[in-house]
C-alpha cells in the first residue's frame, strides 16, 4: 500500500546533514475514510425529508499503521511532538489501482476553466497548461484530488470525458482557475523507475508543481483527540500504535 504518514528525517551523509521527507509508516487494513459534513435534517408529517448543509466538510481516516523498520523512532517522535497541535502530512488513500491509470509521473491535470471559482462544483480540465482543451488522461469517479493553490482534499463526484468536465465534492473552497490538480499516490513522490528511491520526497518536476514536489495527494491532518500519544511494544521488537484516527486540517 502506498499510503501512510510522512515525516521529516535528518541524517548524516558524506559528512553533511541531510533532511528529506520520508514515509515513516504505511496504512494497513482495516482502513476507513469518512466524510464529516454537519447537516440539519427533518422529516415532515407527509414524510418528506429536508436536509440543509452548513457548508463545512472534512475527511476523516481511521486506520492501523505499520511503522517502517528504520523509521520507528522518527514516527514515535512525530506523533508525540505534533499529534493534536500541529498537522501531520499523510498520503491520502485512493480507492483505485493506479496501474490502470498510467504512470504517476503524469498524475496531474490542469484547470483551464474560468468558472472554477469558490462555491463551484463543476469545471473543465485539460492534460496540462501546454495542452489546454485536450483531455486524454484517465480519471475516475471516487478519485481523491488536490489543487496547487490550497491543501483541501476533494473527491471526483462525476466526470464527462467528452466535455472535459468534472464535478467535485465538496464544493470548491477557493478559486482554482490556472491550478494544477493532483491525483497521485506515494509513488508520485520520487523516482518511479527506481524502487530504492520510492521513499524519497524528491522534486523531479518543474516549479509549477512547487507544492507537492511530486503529484501525490498529501493531506495535512491532526490526530483525533481520541487517539493516544504513544505506543506499546511486544517481545521488545514489535511496535503497536493501535488504531489511529486522523482528521483533515482545514485552513
Amino acid at each position: 500500500m502506498y499510503y501512510g504518514i510522512l515525516g521529516d528525517v535528518t541524517y548524516e551523509k558524506n559528512g553533511s546533514w541531510v533532511s528529506e521527507k520520508k514515509l515513516l509508516a504505511r496504512f494497513t487494513v482495516p482502513l476507513t475514510v469518512r466524510s464529516n459534513e454537519p447537516i440539519t435534517m427533518s422529516d415532515t408529517l407527509s414524510l418528506k425529508r429536508y436536509v440543509r448543509s452548513r457548508g463545512a466538510q472534512r475527511w476523516e481516516i481511521e486506520t492501523n499503521v505499520e511503522p517502517l523498520t528504520a523509521s520507528a523512532n522518527e514516527l514515535f517522535a512525530l506523533l508525540v511532538a505534533k499529534g493534536y497541535s500541529e498537522p501531520i502530512q499523510i498520503i491520502m488513500p485512493q480507492n483505485i489501482d493506479f496501474t490502470l491509470y498510467g504512470t504517476n509521473s503524469s498524475a496531474f491535470v490542469y484547470v483551464d476553466d474560468v468558472n472554477a471559482k469558490a462555491g463551484a462544483e463543476k469545471f473543465k480540465i485539460s492534460n496540462s497548461k501546454a495542452e489546454a482543451g485536450v483531455l486524454t488522461k484517465k480519471l475516475s469517479v471516487g478519485l481523491f484530488i488536490q489543487f496547487s493553490s490550497h491543501p483541501k482534499i476533494y473527491m471526483i463526484k462525476a466526470i464527462s470525458p467528452n466535455s472535459r468536465e468534472i464535478q467535485v465534492y465538496p464544493k470548491l473552497r477557493e478559486d482554482v482557475y490556472g491550478d494544477y490538480c493532483y491525483f497521485g499516490d506515494y509513488r508520485a513522490l520520487g523516482k518511479f523507475s527506481d524502487s530504492t528511491n520510492r521513499n524519497k520526497y524528491t522534486d523531479t518536476l518543474s516549479s509549477d508543481h512547487w507544492r507537492h514536489l511530486g503529484n501525490a495527494v498529501v493531506m495535512p491532518a491532526y490526530l483525533d483527540t481520541d487517539s493516544i500519544h504513544g505506543m506499546s511494544y511486544q517481545d521488545g521488537i514489535l511496535m503497536d500504535l493501535g488504531t489511529l484516527k486522523f482528521v483533515e486540517a482545514l485552513t
